[in-house]
């Protein structure tokens, strides 16, 4: 968990400070307050003579997501939002968790064979692996409306 500092003491300005403070902007310039960031590597590893095998995947999967320095009256709904909203985030933890999953049962079938031809088939694997998880991430925030069903907004959480 990674976490950036939003503070405010009334409920506009946190709104704003939300918005204002969030590492995470699209290119029209708007903002969502929390995010998950994921690494995934796949390699290939020379065996015995010219020829090569598939090695572990490797991934690291973190949400980054507010800290908030808030007013007393404004803590229990910070809380709450803050809690949907860690069900949003993990909702693209799980994604990643089963793109990982179906990509090593993919290169669990790929032999050990010529170097170049493993590590084409590693390649390709990895890249379609990436490809269907960025599909399966925007369905998600399409379906969720960005965490929105999930109540993942702060505003209707504040006094």
């Amino acid at each position: 968990l990674h976490q950036y500092k939003v503070k405010g003491e009334s409920a506009d300005v946190l709104v704003a400070a939300m918005a204002s403070d969030s590492p995470y902007r699209d290119p029209q310039g708007s903002s969502w307050p929390g995010g998950t960031e994921y690494q995934l590597s796949w390699r290939w590893v020379p065996t015995r003579g010219a020829q090569c095998r598939v090695a572990p995947v490797k991934v690291t999967v973190s949400m980054v997501l507010p800290k908030v320095v808030t007013a007393a009256p404004l803590r229990d709904g910070v809380q709450a939002y803050l809690d949907a909203l860690v069900v949003h985030e993990r909702g693209h933890v799980d994604i990643v968790q089963a793109a990982v999953a179906e990509l090593e049962q993919t290169l669990s079938a790929i032999p050990v064979g010529d170097c170049d031809a493993v590590g084409a088939s590693v390649d390709q694997a990895g890249q379609r692996a990436l490809a269907a998880m960025s599909k399966a991430h925007v369905r998600y925030d399409k379906t969720t409306g960005h965490g929105r069903t999930q109540r993942a907004r702060l505003r209707p959480h504040l006094p």
